[in-house]
């Protein structure tokens, strides 16, 4: 079984990160599984791969899996889940053109087209979709978190004051949205609350000074670094969802195309929205403030992302998977 994904400055590491996380769930179930990543070696560093088959390879070698690990010994992969962007129709007939049998899409905005066996979508609320998949899946229930992430789970934070303050808007960083949100910071006025600010080196040297600001680069403990803040500043992603898991409220940056998405948790009360990156810090010094409503949204939140996403997706796919297989073997036996 062949994950096929991506991940860079260009797009965060969401994708990776799923990918690593289902690839664990069906290594568990019995699955023999590797990683195709289109991804620099950068990316990759910031997870431990705990003994998975992980290949890079581009792009364009989407519609070439015959060059994949997965397809060399034993017969080839049979299973193919993808979960990145761009992948087209093209792709899937040359999978299907090279004897896979059953295909898996996590659902990138746009991608809901594809004639695929198994489609799933974990946002908070869904687009209307016109999904060509016979396997339909949607919903939170279906979101997919890191098992560094449940290991930390807990009860949602108490209605304490919100004292720190966790802002991470992923290996992106679209916009240069953590600089001017500092900056904005800045220029309000001493803090009423400590706060980490997650940001890669390049953007690190734009961020103004500020006394109770610590800045630091990208790490594998974000898992970690979420579990000791009450409040978790964020666009409406896979930080968002894994910090509802822990049980902490989330408050939502919105950008451009993500704007949608964050309109999406917040209509189901699972976050706070803070507006655009410029008026975010202002508005966060007030949202602090109503730690009931506050507490709220981590309940809901929390209860909606209960960290098993992972396990249903696997056991989908691969009763799926069975069950291409047993029609194989049926049609071969009476033919």
């Amino acid at each position: 079984m062949a994950l096929w994904t991506a991940g860079g400055p260009g797009i965060g590491v969401g994708h990776l990160s799923r990918c690593r996380s289902l690839a664990f769930a069906l290594r568990d179930a019995g699955a023999r599984v590797g990683i195709v990543a289109d991804a620099p070696a950068s990316a990759l560093a910031l997870f431990e791969w705990d003994g998975l088959l992980v290949q890079q390879a581009t792009e364009v070698d989407a519609a070439r899996p015959e060059q994949w690990w997965p397809f060399t010994g034993d017969g080839g992969a049979r299973v193919i889940v993808s979960d990145r962007p761009n992948v087209r129709p093209a792709h899937v007939a040359a999978w299907r053109a090279h004897g896979v049998q059953t295909i898996a899409h996590l659902c990138d905005d746009g991608a809901d087209r594809l004639p695929v066996d198994v489609f799933i979508n974990g946002d908070a609320a869904p687009p209307a979709l016109e999904v060509l998949a016979p396997v339909v899946r949607v919903g939170p229930a279906w979101h997919i978190v890191r098992p560094e992430v449940v290991q930390h789970r807990g009860a949602p934070l108490s209605h304490a004051p919100v004292g720190r303050v966790l802002v991470s808007l992923g290996a992106a960083d679209p916009g240069g949205c953590s600089g001017i949100f500092a900056a904005a910071l800045a220029q309000g006025g001493p803090l009423p609350f400590d706060v980490t600010l997650v940001v890669r080196d390049d953007v690190a040297g734009t961020v103004p000074a500020l006394p109770g600001l610590r800045i630091m680069p990208p790490t594998p403990d974000l898992p970690g670094l979420l579990f000791a803040h009450d409040l978790v500043v964020t666009f409406p992603g896979l930080t968002a969802y894994e910090a509802a898991c822990i049980g902490r409220p989330v408050a939502l940056i919105e950008w451009s195309y993500l704007a949608p998405y964050a309109a999406a948790m917040v209509g189901a009360g699972m976050a706070v929205t803070l507006g655009g990156a410029p008026e975010a810090a202002a508005r966060l010094r007030t949202v602090v403030r109503d730690v009931d409503h506050l507490h709220a949204l981590a309940v809901r939140a929390h209860a909606a992302i209960d960290g098993r996403g992972a396990e249903r997706v696997a056991a989908l796919i691969l009763a799926h998977a069975a069950g291409q297989r047993a029609s194989v073997l049926s049609f071969h036996h009476y033919s």
